[in-house]
């Protein structure tokens, strides 16, 4: 188990999800000893702000469609290790964009999913 704040852990904020969609990543996540929320907001309006004071490794984000809006493409600028993973509405669509810039389709939402993409930079990086 990865001690808080430790080389092992990944920090996640979450912007944007509905209701239903926030229930099921944070399910998924809160029972992930090495993956902690380190913010909930419900609008995208507020990240560059939060990103300003918070760290976290990946940016998980809602809408209609799994796209890269200003805030986040400048974000991904910003900081490029961070991962964004954006996801559909109805959790339908899901895709993990990095500042290479990299579109990985990764398909329906599944917890599988999920933390198979929050949890790839880190074995990518080495850390």
């Amino acid at each position: 188990m990865a001690e808080d704040g430790g080389p092992d852990r990944v920090e996640v904020a979450l912007f944007d999800l509905n209701e239903m969609l926030t229930g099921i990543v944070t399910g998924i996540l809160e029972g992930e000893p090495d993956v902690h929320v380190v913010a909930l907001l419900r609008s995208r309006g507020s990240l560059l702000a939060v990103a300003a004071g918070a760290r976290f490794d990946v940016a998980i984000v809602g809408g209609e469609h799994p796209a890269v809006d200003g805030a986040l493409r400048e974000l991904l600028f910003d900081r490029p290790r961070l991962r964004a993973l954006a996801i559909g509405g109805d959790g339908a669509e899901t895709a993990l964009y990095e500042l290479r810039p990299n579109r990985t389709p990764l398909g329906e939402l599944s917890a599988a999913r999920l933390l198979e993409a929050i949890r790839r930079g880190r074995a990518e990086v080495g850390t």
